[in-house]
């Protein structure tokens, strides 16, 4: 048992020092997106176009937030809520009235730590699923304390799974993805693995699933309010 905790803890470490290098690499010169953006912004304005200006400004704004998440292993709910509350307006801009996004979370629960980027990966599930195959989409996102244990779960009312989808998404994912199951599969998984690196058997995924009702997505992670070690 010792000996597998050292090893999750250096293979951490290693992915630690991964995503740190990629960010590097993003980080090059991010100042040419900004210019960039910036100046599809005065264009836009030029030409009237204000939904254009809308979009623009939303992901400037969000790209400018992740990179400044990105420098951390950690953040908390709210922290973590407010980018995807961006990432969900960026989505309504393309489906308009027909997506509707709740995030609710306790004072408590608020306040509790998760790893960057977690959540993400599995409410683009749902926003793509969901908003492709039904007129009104409602998506939730819920944090919650229960006891020792942050509670977070993503809701839709997409088109659902069956067990036998289920099965296959917290499967193994080959590697190179190539239809709309396969996508999915490969956010879960990478959500999985990140749990298992960090917490251990601390943490864990559940998807629970109705065809035609839709999908509930439970991660049960260690309340914490400082950075897991």
């Amino acid at each position: 048992k010792v000996v597998q905790e050292e090893t999750n803890k250096r293979q951490a470490e290693h992915q630690n020092l991964e995503y740190e290098y990629r960010f590097l690499q993003w980080q090059i010169n991010p100042h040419f997106i900004y210019n960039a953006l910036e100046t599809v912004n005065a264009l836009a304005k030029l030409d009237g176009n204000d939904e254009l200006c809308d979009m623009i400004v939303l992901l400037s704004s969000y790209f400018r937030q992740n990179a400044e998440t990105m420098r951390k292993r950690f953040v908390t709910v709210q922290q973590e809520f407010k980018s995807l509350m961006q990432y969900v307006e960026i989505y309504r801009h393309i489906y308009g009235d027909t997506l509707s996004a709740l995030f609710e979370f306790s004072q408590e629960a608020g306040q509790a730590m998760v790893p960057t980027m977690i959540i993400q990966p599995l409410l683009e599930n749902a926003l793509i699923h969901g908003a492709n195959v039904i007129e009104q989409t409602c998506i939730q996102t819920i944090a919650e304390v229960e006891g020792d244990v942050l509670l977070l779960r993503i809701k839709d009312n997409g088109a659902g799974m069956t067990d036998e989808t289920i099965a296959k998404l917290l499967g193994a994912v080959q590697d190179r993805p190539q239809t709309h199951e396969e996508r999915t599969s490969l956010g879960v998984r990478n959500v999985m693995e990140r749990l298992q690196l960090i917490y251990g058997d601390f943490a864990s995924l559940s998807i629970t699933s109705q065809p035609g009702v839709g999908t509930c997505v439970e991660m049960r992670l260690p309340l914490s309010f400082t950075d897991w070690k």
